[in-house]
């Protein structure tokens, strides 16, 4: 963006939510009317899934069966009426998914949730070494010796920040697979130091897929929520640039990275400082996600000249 251009060309949504206090079924209020432009803002919104899929040879066949699965697990959290049990014949309503498929789905009982269970206690472990003030040496994340009577005085070790999230899984699992991730790599003094660039560098197909997922998820759930509502819940910060050469693209690439990395290492220390501090029980809490994206493609591509009329 040049200065001349107005300030319009930000876009933003700001506000603040308390999600335990978030109407039980926002979407109750159907609007037949909006269908067709949800369809055409959607149909957008998951061409990359589609490229995705494509690549990895999941056929449109395979993908509306799964597709079923969470228009049933949705509909049955999310679209509740007074707190009843949804029946398979209002499911049916609700979503289009025949009553036998709906029967045999919640018999099943496999949830789209499932895809994130296995990141949770990493995800927290990373949080810890690069937001928790005992994991971390004037702004950055302490090199970590592997065990506790390996510390010698040194501070935390590797063990202490596993256990920190939790006691049940073994630190040296961890550390094996995260030296095999390229999260960590190990100094000459035998300390473990996190790979700040693991995200990018890592090359587990799994790992990678979870993240994405994970963050994906987030960052649509938040739009969601503000446009279910017609209210800004959650702020959703962007800005929009055109016709930017692509050795300009590289360079700014340079600096936001940069920027991004300095204030999202904020907002770990400061969620870390929070955590607990209300004396909130875990399983009752609120998980929070904050964060940062970059996307570039022709000004021809599918959202160069989007319209939704």
């Amino acid at each position: 963006m040049h200065g001349s251009q107005p300030k319009s060309r930000v876009k933003a949504s700001d506000g603040a939510v308390n999600a335990n206090e978030r109407p039980a079924a926002i979407a109750a209020e159907f609007k037949p009317a909006e269908s067709n432009l949800v369809l055409d803002a959607t149909a957008l919104m998951v061409r990359p899934i589609v490229r995705l899929l494509i690549a990895h040879g999941v056929t449109l066949t395979m993908w509306v069966e799964r597709l079923k699965r969470v228009f049933v697990d949705v509909a049955t959290n999310q679209f509740t009426h007074e707190g009843a049990r949804q029946s398979d014949s209002r499911l049916a309503v609700l979503t289009g998914v025949h009553r036998k498929d709906i029967k045999r789905l919640r018999e099943e009982s496999e949830g789209v949730r499932a895809m994130r269970e296995p990141v949770t206690n990493p995800g927290l472990m990373l949080m810890r070494w690069t937001g928790d003030m005992r994991f971390m040496v004037r702004g950055r994340s302490k090199p970590l010796p592997r065990r506790k009577d390996l510390a010698a005085g040194e501070g935390p070790s590797f063990e202490d920040l596993v256990e920190s999230v939790s006691k049940d899984i073994p630190a040296r699992a961890i550390l094996d697979e995260w030296l095999r991730l390229n999260i960590v790599r190990m100094d000459s003094a035998g300390r473990a130091v996190l790979n700040r660039e693991w995200i990018m560098l890592g090359e587990d197909h799994a790992t990678t897929l979870n993240l994405m997922a994970v963050h994906g998820y987030d960052r649509l759930s938040a739009a969601v929520e503000n446009h279910l509502a017609s209210a800004h819940l959650y702020p959703v910060f962007s800005v929009d640039s055109r016709n930017i050469d692509a050795k300009d693209l590289e360079e700014f690439q340079v600096w936001y990275r940069k920027a991004c990395a300095e204030f999202l290492d904020q907002c770990n220390a400061r969620l870390t400082a929070l955590e607990g501090r209300s004396g909130t029980n875990e399983t009752a809490g609120l998980r929070i996600s904050a964060g940062a994206y970059l996307y570039a493609e022709p000004m021809h591509g599918p959202a160069g000249d989007l319209r939704i009329k």
